[in-house]
C-alpha cells in the first residue's frame, strides 16, 4: 500500500479490505503463509535444537553444580 501510486491501492486496511475479499476473497488474505511458514518453520526448529544443545554444553562444562540448584 505505502509504495503503490495513488488511485491504484486503497491507503488504508479499511478502503482495502472490501476490495481484496471482492477480487479474492478469503485466500486473498493468506497468500503468503505457506512462503512465511517455508521459512519459518526450520528456523524455528533449528533455533530451538541450537538453544537446547548450548544449555546441555553450559550445564556439562561451565555449570558445575546440578541443574535444580539454579534459579
Amino acid at each position: 500500500m505505502q509504495t503503490s501510486d495513488k488511485g491504484t491501492f486503497p491507503e488504508t486496511a479499511r478502503e482495502g479490505w472490501p476490495k481484496i475479499m471482492n477480487s479474492e476473497g478469503w485466500a486473498g488474505f493468506y497468500k503468503g503463509i505457506k512462503p512465511l511458514w517455508m521459512r519459518q518453520v526450520p528456523y524455528t526448529m533449528v533455533k530451538f535444537g541450537a538453544f537446547e544443545n548450548t544449555v546441555k554444553a553450559f550445564y556439562a562444562n561451565i555449570f558445575t553444580a546440578p541443574k535444580a540448584s539454579y534459579s
